[in-house]
């Protein structure tokens, strides 16, 4: 239930929903989690899961696409905007990883961290952390879980696209930091020292 519907509760053994959209945002400092799911039961918080949903970030924007879409205009502007791919490491991976460190130091949380995520924007994690990472058997409370979702095939207009689940993946949260740090993709220290020669042209 949303924390509306849990003010006005008639159960005393249920699962509250904590997020933005939820009447009801939880923020730490400048850290605001997507969304919490609390159990409650007899008035008492028993545990709590964290839920972290992503999307992919653009650039520019499709603002005034989107106005002309939505008021039926006959020429609808191409939109201005792109994939930000850069920000998946930039901002996401540190993200999640930050989060998942947070809740796995509460006493109340059994389970860690959920992530979900479109299957690319998660192929573009592997890019950083590869895909050979030892899997948790069973979540934990330093356990990162990790769901992708893709889109069925077009539909015709008016219709809805199918969202499927992808692949399941279970990661300790100290191997997915340490190869987000020093993952099996970085650059050599010698393509570095060729890079700078190269730029200075003293091969």
């Amino acid at each position: 239930m949303l924390f509306d519907e849990y003010l006005k509760k008639t159960s005393s053994n249920c699962v509250v929903a904590l997020g933005q959209n939820s009447g009801k945002e939880v923020k730490l400092r400048t850290m605001s989690m997507d969304w919490v799911l609390a159990h409650i039961k007899e008035d008492q918080l028993i545990e709590y899961v964290g839920i972290e949903v992503q999307s992919i970030d653009i650039t520019g924007n499709y603002r005034d696409a989107w106005y002309a879409a939505r008021d039926k205009k006959p020429l609808i502007p191409p939109s201005a905007h792109g994939l930000n791919w850069a920000n998946v490491h930039k901002r996401l991976m540190p993200q999640i990883i930050r989060k998942s460190l947070v809740y796995s130091r509460s006493s109340l949380v059994k389970n860690g961290l959920f992530f979900i995520v479109p299957e690319p924007v998660y192929q573009r994690f592997e890019n950083i952390i590869g895909s050979d990472i030892p899997i948790a058997d069973t979540p934990g409370k330093d356990i990162i879980t990790i769901l992708t979702y893709h889109l069925e095939d077009s539909v015709p207009q008016g219709h809805i696209r199918k969202l499927t689940q992808h692949r399941m993946l279970r990661f300790s949260m100290d191997e997915f930091s340490a190869r987000f740090i020093s993952g099996p993709n970085l650059p050599t220290g010698q393509e570095l020292d060729h890079k700078i020669r190269q730029i200075l042209d003293i091969l």
